[in-house]
């Protein structure tokens, strides 16, 4: 596939923990450690799934926002090993803003960070 320009995508759905940062980077990192041998070229995990979606008024909790950024700190040090791009969802916060972002990651460097855009307009 490769010698024809195409790469190897995985989507992933790993069980979400609502606020529980460290839960999902072990449920994350096995993941990935078990998608290994498919020899991915990337591997997407769902919006949000460092922190669960539905944590409402703890987004605005440093400590939420703390933990989220140790977890992806984690995620980050176990691909040092590993020439497969990770994309995770995650709250960041930039001064008094908080953002839905995208953190794209591989071989223990983050690569690129992408807050959404498309904002749904129902009271999501």
């Amino acid at each position: 596939m490769k010698n024809l320009g195409f790469l190897r995508a995985v989507a992933a759905a790993p069980a979400v923990h609502i606020a529980d940062c460290e839960a999902n980077a072990a449920e994350i990192t096995a993941m990935l450690e078990d998608m290994r041998q498919a020899e991915p070229d990337l591997i997407v995990f769902p919006e949000m799934c460092l922190t669960g979606y539905t944590c409402g008024d703890l987004f605005g909790q440093p400590l939420l926002l703390q933990a989220a950024e140790e977890a992806l700190g984690e995620l980050v040090a176990a691909t040092a090993d590993c020439p497969v791009a990770v994309v995770v969802g995650m709250p960041v916060a930039s001064g008094p803003a908080l953002y839905n972002c995208a953190v794209a990651f591989a071989e223990g460097e983050i690569l690129a960070v992408v807050p959404k855009i498309h904002i749904p307009n129902y009271t999501e």
